[in-house]
């Protein structure tokens, strides 16, 4: 536990000292956000589901605000190690630190913080600025949190993979499979039977965020040998 409390003490600061990455990192966002809106807002009344317009507008926040996460995400997360990599941080951590998988894990968490955390109440702000309701507001909170976080760890994980000189295309591969269920559950938890869909992707952090730190740690062991 001390060993995480100082590495992400550390990766704090480190983030502190970089303003302009997270103000770009929140205008990618809202960028994204609004085009995101535009292009699925067509595309919601060519598919044929009954739904109220105010799931339909319900809906259309939670997936403009998942994808242009993502994307924000994956501009910003692409120099999550290289840095580290190209300096020998990673090779000195992985001497000094007893349980290399604490380093990647405050790592990611600081990650979060810095770049989507922001950008999850920014998302909220939004949405009340639009006039959709309090337990919306509430609702979207809770699962626009949970999603963020595992989005986070599985864009670190890409950016692991990309230090083992992966082409973009098969990162692309492995981490958008497991970041579609993410979007599926979270639009079907804002159109019905909330508390399941929710329960589902607090399932999905549990299971998959110690693995993929787990599996990043190891990427990262591989590059380094």
């Amino acid at each position: 536990m001390e060993q995480f409390l100082i590495i992400f003490h550390q990766q704090i600061k480190l983030q502190l000292l970089r303003r302009k990455n997270f103000i770009n990192n929140s205008l990618f966002f809202l960028s994204f956000f609004i085009i995101f809106v535009l292009i699925i807002t067509p595309l919601q009344s060519s598919f044929k589901i009954e739904l109220s317009s105010e799931s339909k507008y319900q809906s259309l926040i939670t997936c403009a605000s998942i994808f242009a996460l993502l994307f924000s995400l994956l501009a910003s997360s692409f120099e999550f190690l290289q840095e580290d990599f190209r300096d020998g941080t990673l090779e000195q951590i992985m001497i000094k630190c007893s349980n290399f998988e604490i380093y990647f894990f405050a790592k990611m968490i600081a990650n979060w913080l810095s770049n989507c955390l922001f950008n999850v109440v920014l998302a909220v702000f939004l949405s009340w600025l639009l006039g959709l309701s309090v337990q919306f507001l509430t609702n979207f909170f809770l699962l626009f949190f949970l999603a963020s976080l595992l989005i986070n760890f599985i864009c670190c994980f890409g950016a692991s993979l990309a230090i083992l000189q992966g082409s973009i295309s098969l990162i692309a591969f492995i981490i958008l499979p497991l970041i579609l269920p993410i979007v599926i559950f979270s639009c079907l938890a804002i159109l019905d039977n909330f508390a399941q869909h929710l329960k589902i992707l607090l399932g999905l952090n549990i299971f998959l965020i110690p693995l993929l730190t787990f599996s990043s740690g190891v990427l990262a062991k591989i590059a380094l040998d």
